[in-house]
């Protein structure tokens, strides 16, 4: 990939996005957030998809629905030709999480209020307005007939919010794979080269049952728990958490669930204890398990319990008859690749500064693309982190604006 200078088609997209297409963003984002596309929700995406299908066909994208669980589909516009360059998938889940507890301005999370230069309501940052910035650079590139190098692919995906992912999984599953991935999720247009994997575990503990008025006569599997948490927090430093990321720190392991007991006459002779890892590229799941394995052990001999650790498997929500695993995978794109020198370019040509270039604790789809296909992957948008899934959530309509911009000038920039 090399840079190239600012031609004329690119400032004709520049302009266009100044002017005419900057016009048309309030009601992209208006009818985004006001189609509540979450699970809560019958179709969840589909009205989403259904419009989205409309302004991608109006941009002059080959386009189609392709169904990942009933009522569920997958948008694609495709535009340019792959024989001329690099195909460039912009993935962007529909999905948001529910209203919840929204305390955004005078309005409820689906009326996409405009005040000060942003827009509010849920999805509004993650990731509506990466969808309105998309479809924007996709138009510019349209409208202005810019010669596109390669191919372009919007990708609109279901189910990122808590359905497994299943629609980058259909795309894996049925393509189009792409040379390379931008990801869409709110990064104050910084960028992420890397995130964290994530997993559960639980550790069973298995005691002796007796009545709770003698205590000495059984084994209470909630005390071997608690003497394992203690454990934990006193050696997981000195093991799994000695090794640390340049970007994304340790590999955290954090108890976030405890079940066992419930009869006030019975000691228990059940607990399990469930913990969420959250691990970059240089740590293994199979490290922490083993990590895991020897503390429960130790526990095991004290106290005179059994004990059993096991990794939690999730399968992949959608319509297919096969049901792959679903693991959330870390990614580590390095940053002398062309996919970020070329990005962080484009980002200093719009905004005339360095973009910060960040690792992500959350998860995004940028763990299956890069991770299970790997395709070279960053994470992108605009949108600040902080306030995706808060009670008030909006973004910045220049930073929209701006992501177009960045958009167009790295499409026009993939020439050979």
């Amino acid at each position: 990939m090399r840079s190239v200078p600012r031609s004329d088609q690119l400032i004709c997209c520049w302009e266009a996005l100044d002017g005419s297409l900057a016009r048309l963003l309030p009601d992209i984002m208006g009818q985004l957030i006001r189609r509540e596309s979450h699970s809560q929700q019958d179709g969840c995406e589909a009205e989403v998809a259904l419009y989205l299908k409309g302004l991608l066909t109006e941009a002059g994208c080959e386009t189609s629905l392709r169904e990942v669980a009933p009522g569920r589909p997958n948008v694609l516009g495709v535009i340019g030709d792959a024989s001329s360059g690099p195909t460039l998938m912009i993935n962007c889940h529909m999905d948001t999480v529910p209203g919840g507890n929204w305390q955004g301005p005078d309005a409820g999370p689906y009326e996409a209020v405009i005040r000060d230069g942003r827009v509010y309501g849920r999805g509004a940052a993650d990731v509506k307005g990466s969808i309105a910035g998309a479809v924007l650079a996709i138009k510019a590139l349209s409208s202005t007939g810019a010669e596109i190098p390669g191919r372009v692919v919007f990708a609109g995906v279901t189910g990122e919010e808590g359905s497994t992912s299943n629609g980058t999984h259909e795309l894996l599953r049925n393509g189009p794979i792409p040379d390379m991935a931008i990801v869409c999720e709110p990064s104050d247009l910084g960028i992420y080269v890397s995130q964290k994997g994530s997993t559960n575990f639980n550790v069973g503990f298995a005691g002796k049952a007796a009545h709770s008025s003698r205590p000495e006569l059984g084994v209470n599997a909630i005390d071997a728990a608690a003497r394992f948490l203690l454990l934990h927090h006193a050696s997981y430093g000195s093991r799994v958490g000695i090794t640390v990321d340049p970007l994304l720190g340790p590999a955290t392991l954090a108890p976030v669930g405890v079940s066992g007991g419930g009869r006030g006459d019975t000691i228990p002779d059940r607990c399990s204890v469930k913990l969420n890892c959250r691990y970059p590229s240089i740590v293994h799941p199979e490290e922490v398990e083993a990590y895991l394995k020897d503390t429960a052990a130790e526990i095991s001999r004290t106290a005179k319990v059994g004990c059993e650790v096991s990794r939690e498997t999730r399968t992949v929500q959608w319509r297919f008859e096969d049901k792959p695993s679903f693991e959330a995978l870390p990614f580590t794109t390095p940053l002398d690749s062309p996919l970020v020198t070329s990005l962080v370019h484009s980002i200093v040509e719009v905004r005339g500064k360095e973009p910060a270039i960040m690792g992500a604790t959350f998860w995004s789809d940028a763990g299956l693309i890069s991770g299970v296909a790997g395709v070279p992957a960053v994470v992108f948008g605009p949108g600040d982190i902080s306030v995706a899934h808060a009670p008030v959530e909006y973004v910045e309509i220049a930073q929209v604006l701006d992501m177009a911009k960045i958009l167009v000038h790295f499409i026009l920039s993939q020439r050979a």
